[in-house]
């Protein structure tokens, strides 16, 4: 069930006043793929993907979809309006294909998580790999490395991700921009 949130910033800093191209650039796609749709940075990350915004954008590479950007598009600039706050701890599961249902191999802390990717590497066949590369505080670096190194999606993060929605009165002010 959402948690309404409020945000902090009720008046919309003038575009040109958005302190980055970055902002504007991030504003503009999601103007485009979300509208005033609530959305998670999961699902505006897959829009992006999936649509051709060079007419809006100068570099579709370049847009960052970051939850930290989202939230200072909401605090700081008032653009955005976050519906739901995440309330869960998130975590690191295991989905490979030896996972088992019954017993899921999960991880949160980072001695949680070298073991956990030592005991994943074992199931795939990889159990002599090196992890000394990889950094066990970060889970997304967990994850990708890990991916990575197994050319397959074996560790997934699993949240409750903050939900948003772009004001009606920013989606006016960015179509000007476009």
């Amino acid at each position: 069930m959402s948690k309404p949130t409020k945000s902090r910033s009720t008046t919309l800093t003038n575009w040109n006043d958005l302190p980055s191209d970055t902002r504007r650039r991030l504003l503009k796609a999601i103007a485009v793929t979300q509208g005033t749709d609530e959305f998670t940075r999961r699902d505006l990350e897959e829009s992006i993907d999936e649509t051709d915004l060079s007419q809006v954008v100068d570099d579709q590479s370049e847009i960052v979809v970051r939850t930290k950007m989202l939230n200072k598009l909401v605090e700081e600039d008032g653009y955005l309006t976050k519906t739901h706050q995440s309330d869960g701890v998130p975590f690191v599961l295991y989905v490979g294909d030896h996972a088992d249902p019954d017993d899921p191999l999960t991880g949160l802390t980072p001695s949680e998580l070298s073991r956990m990717v030592r005991e994943v590497l074992k199931k795939e066949g990889r159990g002599n790999a090196s992890v000394d590369h990889i950094d066990f505080r970060y889970m997304g670096e967990v994850c990708t490395k890990v991916n990575m190194m197994l050319s397959d999606t074996v560790l997934i993060i699993v949240s409750d991700p903050n939900e948003y929605r772009l004001r009606k009165s920013a989606l006016s002010e960015i179509r000007n921009h476009i």
